[in-house]
């Protein structure tokens, strides 16, 4: 009887190991990413040989694999290498920036630009051609040796861009809900052709630009500006709970194209036109959110 008993109690206790053993697979399987998952970046930079760049991603915490390398496969050699910043990367164990949870972390990592040109110089050279290539795809290369490709959204680099005089930036300032200011004045009588981005429609409707209060899309352009007048820009992201561009990380350049009374013409850029999402990584259950969203949990 007694055998009896401890063999009924040894079985049970089996039945509840395995269940036990069940439950905790199915739990850790619900959080489980089998690769990293990356915010969709939309950039557009002038870049030149020293250029910094932040790439942001969501991976679980129990996975110890690092990135060792970042490739661009729609870059040209010539145009420039791309390499991990250690310095900016050595403050969160290997990331510039990361927020970790039980399940999931956020990360943020520095990239660098470098020119491969050994006649490049600081002080640029009238002679270079201004160059702009668009990336959409990057290779991630993990320590363990794995690799993988990811749709990085769009990103937009300029290089040897030539820029004139014909603004000038009195003040520029941002603060961290995302809005920000400039204010410029013509050194001389100017026209505005147009003031546009690489990234207008990736962004319409999600960030607003104004001119001296007036929308930049209301304005019929070409605009005539004196010497003495004042242009103030401002800028804010229209957050909406319901638009998932929410989760994308945003670094826009628009570009003031301009011409002066004797046909010159350029441009000037308008700064600190940037979003990302680090209010909804601030919690475990915005990390979930956005997996959903992207469709790996």
């Amino acid at each position: 009887m007694s055998n009896e008993k401890n063999n009924l109690i040894l079985k049970y206790g089996l039945i509840i190991v395995m269940l036990c053993f069940i439950i905790s697979t199915v739990y850790y399987m619900q959080f489980s990413l089998d690769e990293f998952v990356f915010l969709k970046h939309y950039y557009e930079r002038d870049i030149h040989d020293g250029s910094y760049m932040n790439i942001h991603f969501i991976k679980n915490t129990a996975d110890n694999r690092k990135i060792i390398e970042i490739k661009f496969p729609e870059m040209p050699n010539e145009f420039a290498s791309v390499f991990l910043n250690d310095f900016s990367n050595g403050f969160n164990n290997g990331y510039y920036r990361t927020e970790e949870f039980a399940h999931y972390m956020y990360n943020e990592l520095v990239i660098e630009f470098r020119y491969n040109d050994i006649n490049y110089s600081e002080e640029g050279n009238e002679e270079s051609n201004e160059e702009s290539i668009i990336l959409n795809k990057a290779v991630i290369v993990l320590n363990n040796g794995d690799e993988q490709e990811v749709d990085i959204g769009k990103i937009v680099l300029h290089k040897n861009m030539n820029y004139y005089d014909f603004l000038e930036t009195s003040s520029s300032s941002s603060s961290n809900d995302f809005t920000s200011t400039s204010v410029m004045t013509p050194i001389k009588d100017v026209v505005i052709d147009s003031i546009e981005s690489n990234l207008d429609g990736e962004a319409n409707g999600f960030m607003e630009l104004t001119l001296n209060g007036v929308k930049i899309e209301d304005i019929n352009f070409p605009l005539k500006l004196n010497s003495d007048d004042s242009l103030v820009f401002n800028n804010t992201f229209l957050y909406n709970t319901k638009d998932t561009r929410k989760y994308n990380v945003y670094d826009i350049q628009k570009r003031i194209l301009v011409t002066d009374s004797e046909g010159n013409k350029g441009y000037e850029t308008i700064h600190n036109l940037d979003y990302y999402p680090i209010e909804i990584f601030l919690s475990e259950k915005g990390i979930g959110d956005f997996l959903k969203y992207r469709g790996v949990k």
